[in-house]
């Protein structure tokens, strides 16, 4: 493993693979075990997880909105290898969020590549 990677936690859907937040967009990404991936044109960095942990608090937040509740068990924290981002905040077109306003252990990656 190269030491510019890091490991963390990426969450999921299980059935399709996309990140469990941007997945129908055009800056979806799909997260198959052993492939890089690295973010779409026009879009900020890809969001992982510090801990496993922290995913998993994600992932419950997450499945506390009502318009998703019915889909909570749709989710999977996989283990991933990322490249940090230099980024402090994610974006797309003119929507952006900062470091500190996305969830606790929230880490930013240029490339993503699971290994479940």
């Amino acid at each position: 493993m190269p030491s510019k990677w890091k490991k963390g936690w990426k969450v999921v859907r299980k059935n399709s693979r996309y990140s469990a937040v941007v997945h129908d967009a055009p800056g979806g990404r799909c997260y198959k075990k052993g492939i890089t991936v690295g973010r779409a044109r026009g879009y900020g960095p890809l969001c992982v997880y510090e801990t496993r942990a922290s995913a998993r608090d994600f992932a419950r937040d997450f499945a506390r909105d009502d318009w998703f509740h019915s889909r909570r068990r749709s989710l999977e924290i996989v283990k991933c290898l990322y490249i940090p981002s230099k980024h402090k905040e994610i974006w797309s077109g003119d929507i952006s969020y900062s470091l500190r306003a996305l969830p606790t252990g929230t880490a930013l990656a240029e490339k993503v590549m699971c290994l479940e």
